[in-house]
């Protein structure tokens, strides 16, 4: 699921090649032409001179002057900006003078993760003998969208923080099909924003397929969870011992992708990523957690807002609700998630992740678009990406920027169970809880439709597949005559739950649950 890289070597060697040139003024890359700033907060500017020469940046009627320092370093910090559409020039000088063109101001979000966060808009299906399926129509691919841009960094790692920020194409705009190697998430997500807070959108887009979490970890995250505290000291030093920093390794990718746009103005974060950690169980919460604070710490913005897509449904579904795993043998990429070694059987899988990623609710800011709904049975790369930018960007607009809207899934609150019935009652029902559907882009309700996906169990640990019937706004009532003394209920416990369909009145699908306890091998 790499789709292009960059020799780690070579990489490095062109860095070096122009991060310790210090003849002259020069600007972090991190600030292109077309580039889009953080609006209402101090935004810094930073880039390299000799050591002790004043430079003075402006922008927007603001002047601001520093000395480079003894490695020839400077920053500055700009006054908070108001959004604007206007392109401006911002200028740094010293000895000689640089200027960018076409400057915006708006929102800014970081786009990171693996694959599905990685997919662009140009990308169609890879089957040769299927017609191509794209992640946008043809006007969003190739129209014009100037007051969207995004920066894609380039594919490289490190196994130290990366003086400054690597990227063939610097800041682009979407027009005219300059969007096409844009993360499709990103873009939809920008264009709901975009089109409900009228400001520019920026998008720094640092992905890699088929990466893991810990590449995009910092050294000091592990200590913030002691439960992977002994784990990332192992890999830490796995990593100091070998020859290249394999993709795998922790912090590659936050070295190389994520550390030299550290402090670039950012409003906050979205994350699409799991898949390559499918064999993690539980412990996937602790690593998601210590990421998301210590890029906050990195960062030393406060609790920015973090949104992350729960993974979505794949392989072929089964009939046994006890099989929470999944067939993947004739599904695409299906040599990387089964090996001799391991499988996506009973104790591995999505499943798991999945309550990893919801549990990382605990902490604060923090929001997930649920994608459960959204998957594609012989592809790990789902097309939809129309749907999870658009879940996304709720969050956003709700959390963030005071929309009254919608914005989190049904999540279950509490069971109870009476004789044979179990009655589950949810949190973020809306107008209600509803049976219904998501077809491409459009959510359509359908009251009074079965619920699909309920599993009961009783002492004996045995799941069947259960009625459930919505009671009110927010209770669902589930039975079987097979378990007419349940203890334990489920919902889309599965690596593919094809066809749950419990969702609010905004038409986002209910969090997949359990409410035992047991062993993961049962």
């Amino acid at each position: 699921m790499k789709f292009s890289h960059i020799a780690f070597g070579a990489a490095a060697a062109v860095l070096l090649a122009v991060g310790f040139v210090r003849a002259e003024v020069r600007i972090s890359h991190a600030f292109t032409d077309h580039a889009v700033l953080q609006r209402h907060m101090p935004v810094p500017v930073w880039g390299w001179a000799d050591p002790g020469e004043k430079v003075t940046v402006s922008f927007a009627g603001q002047s601001v002057s520093t000395e480079a320092d003894e490695s020839g370093k400077w920053s500055v910090r700009l006054s908070p900006l108001e959004a604007s559409d206007e392109g401006r020039e911002l200028t740094a000088q010293g000895a000689n003078t640089v200027t960018l063109r076409d400057i915006l101001v708006g929102e800014v979000w970081v786009c990171s993760g693996q694959s599905n966060m990685e997919w662009t808009m140009q990308m169609g299906d890879m089957d040769p003998n299927a017609p191509p399926k794209y992640a946008g129509t043809e006007e969003e691919r190739t129209g014009k969208y100037p007051l969207i841009r995004y920066n894609q960094n380039n594919y490289t790692l490190s196994k130290t923080a990366y003086d400054d920020v690597l990227s063939n194409t610097g800041w682009v705009v979407c027009c005219d099909a300059g969007q096409g190697n844009c993360t499709a998430v990103g873009f939809h997500f920008a264009v709901r924003l975009q089109k409900e807070l009228d400001v520019p959108i920026g998008l720094i887009s640092a992905s890699w397929g088929g990466s893991f979490i810990e590449s995009w970890m910092p050294d000091e995250a592990w200590s913030l969870c002691p439960e992977i505290t002994a784990f990332g000291e192992q890999r830490i030093a796995e990593r100091t011992e070998a020859a290249e920093c394999e993709y795998l390794h922790p912090g590659g990718m936050f070295y190389a992708k994520i550390a030299p746009w550290i402090p670039y103005a950012i409003r906050g974060t979205i994350w699409y990523q799991g898949c390559a950690n499918s064999r993690d169980d539980d412990i996937y919460y602790y690593k998601q957690k210590a990421l998301i604070e210590s890029w906050r710490a990195r960062w030393n913005e406060g609790d920015f807002p973090f949104y992350w897509v729960q993974l979505s449904a794949w392989a072929n579904p089964s009939d046994d609700p006890n099989f929470v795993g999944g067939d993947i043998t004739d599904c695409w990429y299906a040599e990387t998630y089964k090996t001799p070694e391991t499988d996506l059987g009973a104790k591995h899988g999505f499943v798991w992740i999945r309550n990893a990623q919801t549990r990382c609710l605990d902490l604060p800011n923090t929001g997930q678009a649920v994608s459960i709904d959204v998957g594609a049975a012989h592809d790990i790369h789902p097309r939809n990406k129309f749907t999870v930018g658009n879940r996304l960007a709720v969050l956003a607009l709700a959390n963030e920027y005071g929309k009254d809207i919608p914005c989190r899934s049904p999540q279950m609150k509490t069971v109870e169970f009476d004789g044979p019935r179990a009655i589950v009652r949810f949190d973020h029902c809306a107008e209600g809880l509803t049976a219904g559907k998501q077809t491409d882009r459009l959510f359509e309700a359908a009251p009074g439709e079965p619920l699909r996906r309920f599993a009961l169990a009783g002492e004996d640990h045995i799941y069947h597949f259960a009625d459930a019937v919505i009671t009110g706004p927010d209770t669902v009532e589930i039975t079987s005559e097979e378990v007419p003394h349940p203890v334990a209920v489920r919902y889309a416990w599965q690596m593919n739950p094809e066809g749950c369909n419990l969702y609010n009145s905004a038409g986002l699908p209910a969090v997949p649950f359990r409410t035992d306890d047991w062993d993961p091998a049962e």
